[in-house]
């Protein structure tokens, strides 16, 4: 597991990195320095990746609560969003979750690179899961420059 930071480079620039993630550490990563990728910045970060030859494979959809929905139901559902993503886009995808799907949120999405292959998970605060570290940071920086991603 890892973690989506914020670091500043050079120059007082500020760059993104994938971090290994210390489950062990209770400490926070430091305030100002990680993203939080709320359910927008999933669904933009997805229509993005798409865009550049990724394969989103299924969206992690929770309640308000964010306790995840029954498993049936997550595939039905995420099926249904990612119809959308690819036929018209992620405005069509927000659109549906504040109509059809009221109360309901994304907190992470699976995606298969295409370059490499590799399976990379994004998940709400930040979180990543990937056998491709690089092309995750490469994909995750290139997001947040461009979609100012929070």
């Amino acid at each position: 597991m890892s973690k989506v930071v914020l670091s500043t480079v050079g120059g007082g620039t500020r760059d993104l990195r994938v971090d290994p993630y210390d489950t062990t550490q209770p400490a926070r990563t430091p305030s100002g320095s990680e993203l939080h990728l709320g359910s927008q910045d999933l669904v933009r970060l997805t229509g993005f990746a798409l865009e550049r030859g990724f394969v989103p494979t299924s969206f992690m959809i929770s309640d308000a609560y964010l306790v995840a929905l029954p498993e049936d139901e997550q595939v039905q559902v995420s099926t249904e969003l990612l119809r959308l993503l690819v036929g018209y886009g992620p405005d069509e995808v927000m659109m549906s979750l504040q109509e059809e799907h009221d109360g309901l949120y994304i907190v992470g999405v699976n995606l298969i690179a295409g370059d490499s292959g590799g399976r990379i998970s994004v998940r709400r605060r930040g979180f990543v899961d990937t056998s491709v570290v690089q092309e995750a940071q490469r994909l995750l920086a290139s997001a947040w420059r461009e979609l100012n991603l929070t």
